[in-house]
């Protein structure tokens, strides 16, 4: 609930659709459990990367899709990483780049037991416990 961008219900979705997220090794293995990582087709030495493969958990990526645009408004680090995208590529890239990035601090968050430390400006849900 610390990390902006995430209210009650996606909180709950995230929680849930990741269960216990001891079973993935590293990030890694999440992000491309969820589906936001690009495909790669290999070939001998040639390599291509595509699109996102879209065969995972749907209801978490539409979840960290629809947090992501209210998270580039509140959080500066993730607004940066959006507009450095957005430059060079299209701004639907840019919304998947930060989702994946959103999803690597949420693995994160949860193996470790603590909040969000992102810049703290006021506009987060605190725990009800803290």
């Amino acid at each position: 609930m610390t990390f902006p961008g995430i209210d009650y219900y996606a909180a709950m979705v995230i929680t849930s659709e990741i269960g216990d997220v001891t079973r993935f090794p590293d990030a890694k293995n999440l992000v491309s459990w969820t589906s936001l990582a690009p495909s790669l087709r290999q070939s001998g030495s040639r390599m291509k990367r595509g699109h996102i493969t879209k065969q995972g958990s749907r209801t978490l990526r539409w979840v960290l899709i629809q947090a992501t645009h209210n998270a580039c408004r509140n959080d500066e680090r993730l607004r940066s990483l959006f507009e450095r995208v957005a430059r060079r590529r299209a701004e639907n890239k840019a919304t998947v780049a930060v989702a994946r990035e959103m999803l690597v601090i949420a693995y994160h968050m949860l193996k470790r037991k603590e909040s969000y430390r992102g810049v703290d400006d006021g506009s987060t849900v605190r725990s009800l416990r803290g």
